[in-house]
């Protein structure tokens, strides 16, 4: 009778914490990655230059950071054409990383910061555009808002 009543309250134990996972995993708003690469690639984002495969697990694990960082940026370029050359995923990590003060390799848990994620774009977008960086206007030079703006706006050529 012990054992019966032990292994009733243990299952109910595992199936509520299951149930509490699942509900979790829900609420982190992670996508396959094959559906984040796609709406990435769309957005001139690609994972990776080096490691791609690391990439794609860090987008598995919420915990790495990786599936915030992409959805907040799905969500900033919604609707948008990306001007020049494409941006890449882990480096933004590492930029955004580095406008929050700390070294590009330091790990910095979610949630992050809209604002500094666009930032991040903006300077990744900087390195991998250095031509065409100098012939936006001045004033979206000096200002990450100004030039995100610039970078994204499918009205502007």
């Amino acid at each position: 009778m012990k054992f019966q009543k032990f292994l009733t309250i243990f299952l109910i134990t595992i199936f509520t914490t299951y149930l509490s996972v699942l509900m979790s995993f829900a609420e982190m708003k992670m996508k396959p990655v094959n559906q984040y690469t796609n709406e990435l690639s769309m957005l001139k984002i690609v994972l990776s230059v080096n490691d791609e495969e690391q990439v794609r697990e860090w987008l598995l694990d919420y915990y790495s950071g990786y599936p915030e960082l992409a959805n907040i940026l799905l969500e900033l370029l919604k609707g948008s054409r990306p001007k020049g050359n494409t941006t890449v995923l882990d480096a933004i990590m590492g930029k955004y990383r580095i406008v929050n003060g700390k070294p590009s390799h330091v790990y910095i848990a979610p949630p992050f910061d809209t604002e500094l994620v666009k930032k991040a774009y903006v300077k990744n977008w900087k390195e991998r555009n250095s031509g065409t960086w100098r012939t936006i206007p001045i004033n979206a030079q000096k200002d990450y808002k100004i030039a995100f703006k610039y970078i994204t706006d499918p009205n502007k050529k």
